[in-house]
């Protein structure tokens, strides 16, 4: 980050000494900072206001995004970028709002809190910005910090594609005063369709398409169907979709009533409109897939009255399949038996129909559905009053009537089982009580709803009375939270040092598990939060396929994702996530020396002759000082036989002395050139070079050796 420097004369500074000899001299606390470093040789102490010192070092938080963020092309749109709007000091959590004005000119913008804008190029011949006292402005890419250099662009230019820099900063009004934190970034995606996917619903990282158990028909599947640039989503006026089809056929299937078929591939052609799309077009492929059963979220209905639901219609048994009603679902494709009862509990299996099978098979998997009937309803009540009727003032959050506790409350006011009751006139009916966790679906017990956390808790009646069974079933949340908390109250420090939220974690492999650098404090006012108790860390990679798997470990090169996820408290952040980007960079590998060589002298490396190619073990040294051993099959060495003019290039087999002229890696986690400086000699020798293999003592010097 920049330097905060004064560049005020030594007058000034003499005169602020002298105060502060007066204050010290009384025992008085400054209430400014000293400057740290050697003392100017006129013994003059160079003063810096604590708020401006610390801004420099601030994480500067935007009205309209994040680091990084993305905006879609917009011809009639003048301007489009991060806006600052607050920050928080370095290693303090208060979110500070203030007014961020424009400077068109930084160099003498007034007292106050500033911006301006770049468009990145990082060619040597454009501006280099500074902070006015001659210290580069930067900013921070997978690689590290970078100068910033560019254009300056004013915030009512057309801002065509590319990759601009908002640079925020304080100045105290005074010519070459700035304080400038690291300019943040943004991209202007291009106005065009190139790299445009597809996305289902709401959810621009769902880019999979599937039945949803009422229709597949090809106008069904395209109303739910957006279009994403970048990972933006881009407005239903910037594009239009007429062209659906089979890939590698000629008919077009939109409006034509025709049902996508499960395990086919599609081509979809999106067309874009105005704004910049004008003549854009992209072709986008996509494999339309089942409803498993196995993996769906199902609702059933739990309790009938007079006697158990006929199989003959799906909406009879469920209420919902992965959030589609049971009203819509196509009953033909779907198969519904039922056991016999136990304790009035009748077990419904769900399963793809004989229709489906054979004209379609738009359905997999199976699941269960549990339903109690008895002869008339029980009465649940809480604390004397209905609880379905009271779980209905209540707020629904995901499908489900939440009854929130504030945990930050003196006496929170948690959910009391002891005051539930099931009656059928003055009769009392037995229930009983589940509880688990919503957001893994672990089993808990009813102490768990004075915990942090959100609680599926399902109260059921299912009892025998006078001969009489009466049946009710009631399923909520109950949401223990100490609120919302504020991104940046999440502390994320790696190898002792603060990570700014938007900015990535970065390292080099080292062979050892990089986790154990990270730590992570979440607090809330006095509250510091509990890993596992009150959140958990998750990290995710991507596999060879390409699919998100979870890992306990960071070593191996590669892009990861560390996600906070709260358990007694929500982020304040659009996905109600912390995440960070967790980059290891591969280590360069600067030398190598064969390992394995029976014997050395000087820089020469000895192998036995076997009258077969010799295939020399390495360690490398990397640019850490450190040594590492390569797989075998990610590296491969060329020879040149030295001395007998044979070709270069060749195995490593005959007698005689070789140099190494190249070491080439395709390896997981290392990088470079790495240089080896001496020479390999195959010789007759096994145990000393100077003892021939058919000396008549070479076998005694061996066995010596050994």
């Amino acid at each position: 980050m920049t330097a905060c420097t004064n560049n005020g004369g030594s007058r000034a500074r003499r005169a602020v000494t002298a105060a502060l000899v007066g204050v010290l001299s009384v025992g008085a606390a400054p209430m400014v900072a000293l400057a740290t470093g050697a003392a100017p040789a006129s013994g003059d102490v160079s003063l810096l206001a604590t708020e401006n010192a610390a801004f420099n070092g601030a994480t500067i938080y935007y009205a309209n995004g994040e680091d990084g963020a993305s905006f879609v092309y917009d011809e009639d749109n003048s301007f489009q970028g991060l806006e600052p709007e607050s920050f928080v000091y370095a290693n303090t959590a208060e979110k500070i709002e203030k007014t961020f004005t424009y400077a068109k000119t930084p160099e003498s913008a007034r007292e106050g809190y500033h911006y301006f804008y770049v468009e990145i190029d990082q060619s040597e011949s454009s501006t280099r910005f500074d902070n006015g006292n001659g210290e580069n402005i930067v900013y921070t890419t997978e690689d590290g910090d970078v100068t910033l250099r560019g254009r300056k662009v004013e915030p009512d230019e057309d801002m065509q594609p590319g990759t601009y820099a908002v640079v925020s900063y304080y100045a105290n009004g005074a010519a070459g005063y700035i304080c400038a934190t690291h300019a943040d970034t943004f991209t202007v995606v291009n106005g065009g369709l190139e790299g445009a996917t597809l996305y289902d619903g709401d959810d621009v990282n769902d880019t999979t398409f599937s039945y949803d158990g009422a229709s597949a028909d090809v106008d069904d599947v395209l109303d739910d169907m957006g279009v994403a640039v970048d990972g933006v989503k881009l407005p239903t006026t910037a594009y239009s979709i007429t062209d659906i089809r089979e890939k590698d056929t000629n008919v077009n299937l939109v409006g034509t009533g025709t049902d996508l078929k499960p395990g086919v591939t599609y081509v979809v052609t999106v067309a874009g409109i105005g704004n910049g799309y004008d003549g854009t077009s992209a072709k986008i492929e996509f494999t339309y897939g089942q409803l498993n059963l196995t993996n769906a979220e199902i609702s059933g209905k739990d309790v009938a009255v007079g006697s158990a639901p006929a199989t003959s219609d799906i909406k009879n048994i469920v209420w919902s399949i992965d959030g589609a009603s049971s009203n819509t679902l196509d009953n033909s494709r779907f198969k519904v038996t039922v056991s016999e009862p136990e304790n009035g509990v009748y077990t419904y299996t769900i399963s793809s129909s004989d229709h489906d099978d054979q004209y379609g098979d738009y359905v997999d998997g199976s699941a269960q559905v549990k339903i109690a009937v008895g002869n008339d309803y029980a009465t649940i009540n809480y604390n004397g009053r209905n609880l379905a009727a009271w779980l209905l003032t209540l707020p629904n959050v995901d499908g489900f009537q939440t009854y929130t506790v504030d945990m930050t409350d003196d006496k929170p006011a948690f959910f009391d089982v002891t005051k539930l009751e099931a009656v059928h006139g003055s009769d009392d009916v037995d229930f009983t009580v589940s509880v688990s966790s919503l957001s893994d679906g672990s089993s808990a017990d009813v102490s768990s709803l004075t915990s942090p956390g959100k609680w599926l808790v399902k109260v059921t009646a299912n009892d025998v009375v006078d001969g009489q069974r009466y049946v009710n079933s009631t399923t909520f949340v109950v949401n223990n939270t100490y609120g919302v908390t504020d991104a940046a109250n999440v502390f994320v420090s790696y190898d002792g040092k603060l990570v700014p939220s938007g900015q990535h974690i970065k390292d080099t492999y080292t062979g050892e598990n990089l986790l154990d650098k990270l730590a992570i404090t979440v607090k809330a006012g006095d509250k510091t939060f509990e890993e596992g108790a009150d959140y958990n860390v998750e990290v995710t990679t991507k596999d060879q396929t390409g699919k998100t798997v979870h890992v306990d470990e960071v070593v191996d090169a590669g892009t990861y994702t560390v996600t906070i996820k709260g358990k007694s408290f929500s982020l304040n952040t659009t996905s109600g996530e912390g995440v960070y980007t967790f980059d290891v960079a591969k280590r360069e590998l600067k030398t190598a020396t064969p390992s394995n060589a029976f014997a050395v002298q000087g820089t020469t490396y000895y192998y036995s002759f076997t009258d077969d190619v010799i295939a020399p073990e390495f360690e490398f040294i990397g640019d850490d000082g450190e040594t590492y051993t390569v797989p075998a099959d990610q590296f491969e060495v060329t020879y040149d036989k030295l001395h007998d003019g044979l070709a270069a290039g060749v195995a490593l087999e005959a007698k005689g002395q070789y140099a190494i002229t190249g070491i080439s890696l395709d390896a997981d986690n290392f990088t470079g050139g790495p240089s080896f400086a001496g020479t390999i000699e195959v010789t007759d020798a096994s145990s000393f070079v100077d003892v021939p293999n058919d000396a008549w003592y070479a076998e005694e010097v061996g066995i010596a050796k050994q």
